[in-house]
């Protein structure tokens, strides 16, 4: 879900829009939360600011047909629906490479080499 507040320069003080949970007054300390469709046709809003979540990631990556040509219009960009996810959601976080490196450290912490000891005698 998509969390609405008003902007800090927003013209007005409080808005009152239908969320998920119903008629709800918003201001600019308190939110609610919208359907992802509702936020995408007013993205471009100067008095609203949204906050996308990681949940969204996967309905904003399957945009298509009209409510795509309405993200990019609003977002004022050219491409596919991966542009928009990208816009409002930052890169998709890439886990695989990480996870390799981690277990390549893990193991070398856990299979330390053995150290060579010297012992020195007292034969003088």
């Amino acid at each position: 879900m998509v969390s609405i507040k008003l902007s800090k320069n927003a013209q007005f003080s409080r808005m009152a829009i239908v969320g998920t949970d119903g008629l709800t007054e918003v201001t600019r300390d308190e939110a609610c939360s919208v359907p992802s469709s509702w936020a995408i046709v007013r993205l471009a809003d100067p008095n609203l600011l949204f906050t996308f979540e990681e949940s969204d990631r996967k309905f904003l990556s399957e945009l298509e047909g009209k409510i795509l040509d309405i993200a990019l219009r609003e977002l004022k960009l050219k491409g596919s629906a991966s542009n928009v996810e990208e816009a409002l959601l930052g890169a998709k976080p890439r886990t695989s490479s990480v996870k390799s490196k981690v277990s390549k450290v893990a193991s070398k912490v856990t299979n330390p080499k053995p150290k060579k000891e010297t012992v020195k005698s007292d034969d003088s």
